[in-house]
């Protein structure tokens, strides 16, 4: 097959040079009725005959074969790549494709090769894409397959304007376009991680589910390892620690069989922390002891373990692990976060802790992020609770009911 017929480019290079048929003739010695029946393909044009063509016109023959025999396995290679994130791949493949970028646009391959690199510019971090326009542009005429690509990063991309709603409704139509299991897997896949981000735990579990279902069809366990971390995360979010845990321990078991540090490190970070969920304060630490000898601990590994030692009354360790953080450059969160530690950890619950545990609130509050909004909700009600202010302290518990009301609701 042809995705860039010899007649149609032959065709366009021969108007940019501003050349008769019979000005081309004239070059190439091809007769005039013959270059006339390869341009509307009434007689079949050899590859010899098109290079001499080819030359005439200033067309690089190279990427016209390129394209033709090479250019669909390429761009179906880097959507594997995008899918089973098979990052080191990505930059040979993507220099070797866009070396025929100025051909590409004249084939049937250009929406592929458009979504595609938008898709890439989407995963690293673009905020705008020069892409983006253009297939907005062009969506109509785009088949529905590629579609739901476009739409799967689309999402993605207003997410990260802070349309999470506008990105939910997007992934949603998306998945209602096909069938296709390798794209509904990646879509389902995006789709929860977008609703577990607004909260929506509920949704974003339906949808892990299928995605894990249709990964495991797909044997794309590279994916799937990430979708049951999803799964096991939201259970832990729901307070379903057991099976957060059971889930957790089963991918620990597997990253320590294929000897892959990195998800091991990831997984053994989330078991500490569903660890000291349950108060079992002695066997998170020692979690984190255990990352210590593959690698130096994270800020969130340190204030896990900083309020670990705090719950367990040793105040003196904690404060050196707390003393050392502040110090740094920390997110905004985390630094609330260990402030807060800083005034618990020596018993100093006043008005000062009150102010930051309201800034944490709004902060948490405008980031969608529940678990904190609610760990926040619970010290408030205790402060108050502390100073006798029950009525305040009741309008807290309000909150914190419609929080969790919310959360298993959506």
């Amino acid at each position: 097959m042809q995705h860039l017929p010899y007649s149609k480019i032959i065709r366009i290079y021969r108007e940019k040079q501003k050349l008769t048929l019979r000005q081309l003739s004239d070059i190439t010695f091809f007769g005039f009725q013959t270059l006339s029946k390869y341009e509307i393909e009434l007689i079949p044009l050899s590859d010899e005959n098109f290079e001499v063509i080819a030359k005439a016109v200033n067309i690089d023959y190279v990427y016209v074969y390129y394209i033709n025999s090479n250019l669909k396995s390429d761009l179906d290679h880097l959507y594997e790549c995008i899918v089973y994130d098979y990052s080191d791949e990505i930059e040979d493949l993507v220099r070797r494709i866009e070396k025929a970028h100025e051909y590409i646009y004249h084939s049937d391959l250009y929406h592929y090769y458009l979504v595609l690199l938008f898709s890439l510019d989407i995963i690293n971090g673009k905020s705008e894409s020069i892409y983006l326009e253009e297939i907005q542009y062009l969506k109509e005429h785009i088949d529905s397959n590629l579609l739901q690509i476009f739409y799967d990063y689309f999402a993605i991309h207003m997410s990260r304007q802070g349309n999470l709603s506008d990105a939910i409704e997007i992934i949603n139509r998306a998945i209602n376009l096909g069938k296709r299991p390798l794209i509904s897997a990646m879509l389902n896949y995006h789709a929860g991680l977008l609703n577990s981000i607004q909260g929506n735990l509920k949704t974003s579990l339906e949808h892990n589910l299928e995605a894990e279902h249709l990964f495991i069809q797909e044997h794309n366990h590279i994916r799937l390892i990430s979708v049951q971390t999803n799964i096991a995360t939201i259970y832990a979010r729901q307070k379903n620690l057991n099976q957060a845990l059971e889930i957790y321990y089963r991918l620990l078991k597997e990253a320590i069989r294929s000897k892959n540090s990195d998800i091991e490190i990831v997984t053994r970070y989330n078991i500490a922390w569903c660890l000291k969920i349950m108060n079992r304060f002695i066997e998170s630490n020692q979690i984190l002891d255990e990352i210590e000898t593959i690698s130096p601990l994270t800020i969130n590994g340190n204030y896990i373990k900083a309020s670990n030692l705090v719950d367990m009354t040793k105040g003196k360790l904690a404060q050196i692990i707390i003393d050392t953080c502040l110090k740094q450059s920390l997110d905004p969160l985390f630094k609330l976060k260990f402030e807060l530690l800083n005034y618990e950890n020596n018993r100093n619950l006043n008005e000062d802790y009150c102010s930051i545990l309201k800034e944490f609130l709004n902060k948490t509050k405008l980031s969608y992020d529940y678990e904190n909004t609610e760990l926040v909700l619970d010290k408030l009600i205790d402060y108050y609770e502390s100073k006798f202010s029950y009525k305040i302290a009741n309008l807290y518990l309000k909150e914190k009911i419609q929080l969790i009301e919310n959360k298993y609701s959506k």
